[in-house]
């Protein structure tokens, strides 16, 4: 049986990790990750309140399927937001170099 109080937990697990839109490139995701290349964007909530996060690696961007972070500059930060539940999300995001196009 599943408390109460693990449940939105549970969903903000669920919410954070699953793949979302085809308009945005897909996440990798692992305890509690996110990886996107600069100059890429990644959905990583539906729903995104009171976000806190290092905007010289990641810009925020606002879309109609939800937030997604777009890659500045390579390096590492972590990202909190509440995701609609009362659950406060942090994510370590990485941010790669793009990778070299074939033939360059």
């Amino acid at each position: 049986m599943i408390r109460s109080r693990t449940l939105p937990v549970l969903v903000a697990i669920v919410a954070v990790t699953l793949p979302i839109g085809p308009a945005s490139a897909q996440a990798t995701v692992g305890g509690g990750a996110v990886r996107v290349e600069v100059g890429k964007s990644v959905l990583v909530s539906p729903v995104v309140n009171r976000l806190v996060c290092d905007d010289l690696i990641v810009e925020p961007v606002p879309t109609a399927e939800g937030m997604t972070f777009k890659g500045l500059r390579p390096g590492k930060t972590l990202c909190s937001f509440d995701n609609g539940v009362p659950v406060r999300v942090i994510l370590e995001v990485e941010v790669v170099p793009a990778a070299a196009k074939p033939g360059k």
